[in-house]
């Protein structure tokens, strides 16, 4: 930046005594990491507002003394790219500017770029002390056999290893003249749930359970197998429809849980193209010297420092003094979810509650129709 001080040194003002044309020449790169460049301004030749001004006084001196005036480099500069005849300023003269590679190009863009995408992990009933078939099952008189719970606790924990500026990449965009973020963990599980069926839960109900169907005469050497079948038919609703000490069918209840599972990551999905990616796509980091708060850097390492801040921010909330001042990702996520669960959905044309609605999904109605066939195979019943 250019700037001619006015008489009080006030930087308020462009050239503030500047009354005619200017003229810049500049090139758009250098060819080494740092140049200097002589800047100069014109000078008046004659008197100036009453006054003689040094230099027009100096060259008089020499043309009396016959010396030979040495060219400055200011007049070249003048010679070439300025403002040709006197230049009317009350600040005149000439300087050394530094002029230094951003370093920004050094990083430019040449690879993918991967967006942050969160998924979940499952965990066996009982992992991190957790017992959700126990908790359900002691809100309902209906068996639970089986379980789809999210550790919303966990996300602390799971947090640790997602936020390091290594798991961050960074290259900066001419095009834009902005630095892109992406991360090496493209697709990471952020969220800790139980995913299990609940054999406790089933016997004290006075409930068999069949990991498959043939157990129906290997381990509970039972003749009456239409019965079983009408047992898997209510599996078809939700809770199922089974006999007093009749079968639980854990490939179905399973079933049942992973269509809970593909339901939660349809939330997350849709939240991430809702508000985490174009939030995200909002912080705007530009090329120069490191500062976090007009959003600068000049290397990936600097401008990963200040994505770091504005995503752990995004994704994981912001507190002040243990008062939650900004919902992220996982607050928007968790209420989400919940209003979701607690909805109506309409299937073949009926309002149903939300586990009915997940029962209708073809993971599970296909898991049935399958061991229906099984059925249709080894015995007649029709």
């Amino acid at each position: 930046m250019i700037i001619s001080l006015s008489k009080n040194n006030n930087k308020d003002f462009y050239f503030a005594d500047a009354l005619q044309p200017i003229k810049f020449v500049a090139a758009d790169s250098l060819e080494e990491e740092q140049i200097e460049v002589r800047i100069g301004v014109g000078m008046m030749m004659g008197n100036y507002r009453g006054g003689e001004n040094k230099i027009s006084k100096k060259r008089k001196e020499l043309e009396k003394s016959g010396e030979k005036e040495e060219v400055s480099n200011t007049e070249i500069i003048i010679g070439e790219y300025c403002f040709i005849g006197d230049f009317i300023s009350e600040r005149r003269g000439e300087n050394n500017l530094l002029v230094k590679k951003d370093g920004c190009d050094e990083y430019t863009c040449n690879e993918v770029i991967m967006k942050p995408s969160f998924t979940y992990e499952s965990f066996p009933n009982g992992t991190f002390n957790a017992d959700p078939c126990s908790t359900e099952q002691a809100n309902n008189t209906a068996v639970v056999a089986g379980i789809f719970s999210v550790l919303w606790g966990r996300t602390a924990v799971t947090a640790i290893e997602y936020f390091k500026t290594e798991n961050l990449s960074a290259c900066f965009d001419p095009n834009f003249s902005k630095w892109k973020f992406g991360t090496t963990l493209p697709l990471y599980p952020y969220f800790q749930t139980i995913m299990d069926v609940c054999l406790t839960n089933i016997t004290n109900k006075g409930y068999r359970y069949l990991y498959e169907i043939s157990e129906i005469q290997s381990v509970w050497n039972d003749p009456d197998i239409c019965e079983a079948k009408k047992d898997l038919e209510g599996h078809k609703s939700y809770p199922s429809n089974v006999r007093a000490g009749g079968y639980i069918f854990l490939e179905v209840e399973m079933a049942h849980e992973m269509a809970h599972g593909q339901d939660f990551q349809w939330v997350i999905d849709s939240l991430q193209t809702a508000f985490l990616y174009p939030t995200l796509d909002l912080l705007e980091v530009n090329c120069g010297n490191y500062d976090e708060e007009n959003k600068k850097a000049n290397n990936p390492d600097d401008s990963k420092l200040i994505y770091f801040n504005y995503l752990q921010k995004i994704v994981a909330g912001e507190t002040v003094n243990g008062v939650r001042t900004f919902n992220g990702f996982e607050q928007r996520l968790k209420i989400g979810f919940e209003n979701h669960i607690n909805q109506s959905f309409i299937v073949d044309e009926k309002q149903v509650d939300h586990e009915n609605y997940i029962n209708s999904r073809p993971l599970v109605t296909n898991t049935i129709n399958v061991l229906l066939s099984e059925f249709e195979k080894i015995w007649n019943c029709n």
